[in-house]
């Protein structure tokens, strides 16, 4: 009997021990004293809004990636979670890709479609045209979006206020997440940003944090300056304990725990490049001895988009609308070309087709092979993605011999072998002058070319490989 009343009082007394563990449950969830919350992150996409080869992180990933694919992850892992997701993205939206015509307009109709809950405003956000006419598809963009715009440190200097939102607050739950961003500040040398005032990214964080936490419980930045920046701006403001970044194109494959000189702790997170994988952090935040929410666990992880996973039909069709355009036949090939044969085979096209001695093709400019068969524009523009034009320039063998050491080429009409340029069989001569087709952007700004003049062929690499096959 004794035994049987001792049975019945634990029982009673386990009862009262997880009814009060309920109820503890509850009141910390009812007042906010911790918060679970997964945040999904993408940064440097460039407009790859297709699935595309990659070979940078040392194996061939086929067909990765893609802006529908994504759209379903995101779906997928805000069902699967029974706590608060949000999304974000870091910043270089569009201004290159297949679709870089387009100026950035299916790339937010994109992320209207799936439901960005703030994005940090990147540097090519302002490079979708030349002069002014880049500022101007920026502020189009900006009245597209179903998302807030942020940056903290561009002003219009005319006005002398913020060009967008310094931060947003997000109402999660009974909680407030404060959300802020900074620009890289090399955007002031722009021609696109004359007109605007580009504040020191530290500066601009310091001066509007202490508004920031006085209307929030919790602040996360978004940053497009770079690693190196990002950590930084930690140093500086150890107060910031979760920083969201891009520019750098970094794959942070678990955030970066950087302990500051203060002894508190910042994440720093980055996924890398071109949207084949989706960041993602799962944060546990408790309320500390001020009152304030603070990062009691951190963990992340970057989520491979592999082709096995089933596009979103409604961003899919989104996609293929803009895409239908370009899909005209321009050509045929006999057998396919890798996207390892692909710079070698570009530079020959562009070298027989300028009737240059030279054709110099940097190996970043180029992105995919081609299919055999039926060659399609889209196949081309996915091939070679950035808009700028081709340049013709009579260099030196010497000019030639420091341009290729400088950098990763592909080359037709000439050889690099052991640190010499060949032309033909014999090695550059160090002063002889050759006739040398490249790309703009590299004419302008590699160091071995500096000073040298060279006119514009008024045409892309891409639209000279699709004349070549008529």
């Amino acid at each position: 009997m004794r035994s049987c009343k001792i049975i019945i009082t634990w029982a009673i007394l386990a009862s009262f021990i997880t009814l009060a563990a309920i109820t503890l449950s509850l009141a910390n969830d009812e007042h906010g004293q911790c918060l679970t919350l997964t945040i999904l992150h993408t940064n440097d996409r460039h407009g790859h809004l297709f699935p595309f080869d990659y070979e940078k992180l040392g194996t061939h990933e086929r067909q990765v990636g893609g802006a529908a694919r994504m759209a379903t992850l995101i779906r997928r892992i805000k069902e699967e979670c029974h706590h608060p997701v949000l999304v974000f993205d870091t910043g270089d939206i569009f201004s290159r890709g297949p679709l870089a015509d387009l100026e950035g307009k299916v790339d937010f109709e994109v992320m209207n479609a799936i439901g960005f809950d703030a994005v940090a405003v990147g540097n090519n956000e302002f490079v979708g045209a030349h002069g002014t006419r880049g500022l101007a598809i920026f502020r189009e963009r900006l009245a597209q979006a179903r998302f807030p715009l942020l940056s903290a440190n561009i002003y219009d200097a005319a006005t002398g206020k913020h060009l967008v939102p310094p931060y947003t607050v997000l109402e999660v739950g009974n909680t407030r997440i404060g959300v802020l961003s900074v620009t890289t500040p090399r955007i002031a040398y722009y021609p696109q940003t004359r007109g605007l005032r580009i504040q020191d990214p530290v500066e601009a964080v310091r001066e509007i944090l202490p508004e920031l936490e006085g209307k929030c419980d919790f602040v996360i930045a978004l940053t497009h300056l770079g690693l190196a920046a990002d950590l930084e701006l930690a140093r500086a403001l150890p107060r910031l304990s979760l920083i969201v970044g891009g520019d750098s194109h970094t794959w942070l494959f678990r955030p970066m725990r950087v302990v500051t000189e203060s002894g508190s702790v910042t994440w720093i997170a980055q996924a890398g490049e071109w949207g084949s994988k989706l960041g993602r952090i799962d944060v546990t935040l408790c309320r500390n001895t001020l009152g304030r929410l603070a990062i009691q666990s951190c963990q992340g992880e970057l989520v491979p988009i592999e082709r096995k996973i089933e596009p979103a039909s409604d961003v899919q069709a989104i996609i293929d609308r803009a895409a239908r355009p370009f899909t005209r036949k321009v050509g045929k090939l006999a057998k396919a070309i890798s996207l390892r044969e692909a710079p070698a085979w570009t530079a020959e096209r562009l070298r027989k087709a300028t009737r240059a001695d030279i054709a110099v093709v940097p190996i970043a400019a180029i992105e995919s092979g081609l299919p055999a068969g039926k060659i399609t524009e889209l196949d081309v523009r996915k091939m070679a993605p950035i808009k700028n034009k081709l340049v013709a320039l009579y260099v030196t063998g010497d000019q030639l011999t420091k341009l290729i050491g400088s950098g990763t080429y592909a080359l037709s009409g000439a050889k690099f072998k052991d640190g010499i340029v060949f032309i033909g069989d014999k090695p550059a001569n160090a002063n002889k002058r050759y006739l040398m087709v490249v790309e703009d952007y590299y004419a302008r700004n590699a160091p071995a070319l500096k000073n040298v003049v060279f006119n514009s062929l008024g045409i892309t690499t891409c639209d000279l490989v699709i004349r070549s096959f008529r």
